[in-house]
């Protein structure tokens, strides 16, 4: 019975890969394994995915994953492109140095929307690292 849950919350927070030996796995776990496993706090990919949607423009999905390089360049990344974009427009003019500008804060924005995805990938590898680190 223990297994069951055990297999259907771990499901959430694992990559699907990974899903499928998951009872084979579980199987031939010690008991107390099995009460790691059951108590241990998994990072919530679902709660990543929301936190990169709505905040990851400041790198808040990064630090909650505890990639905390990747946030404080998520972090500090606009800061740098205002700052350069300004002085794009004020030394090269407003046309081109808008225009630079422009392009600089759209590689941004690919940026932040491409690592929505990866960080909700990188979330579920995390706790399946922690999930391999616990069965050994």
């Amino acid at each position: 019975m223990n297994n069951a849950i055990l297999m259907q919350n771990l499901s959430k927070v694992l990559p699907n890969n990974a899903v499928y030996n998951l009872d084979k796995k579980l199987e031939n776990l010690s008991e107390d394994k099995l009460n790691t496993l059951m108590i241990y706090k998994f990072k919530n990919p679902t709660l990543c995915l929301i936190l990169s949607i709505f905040l990851g423009g400041w790198g808040v999905d990064r630090f909650y994953i505890g990639d905390i390089k990747m946030g404080l360049i998520k972090l500090i990344a606009p800061i740098i492109i205002t700052i350069i974009s300004i002085l794009f427009i004020f030394i090269i003019g407003e046309t081109l140095g808008g225009g630079l500008a422009l392009i600089l804060f759209l590689a941004y924005f690919i940026f932040v929307i491409v690592d929505i995805f990866r960080s909700f990938k990188e979330c579920k590898e995390l706790n399946y690292q922690a999930f391999l680190n616990i069965i050994r």
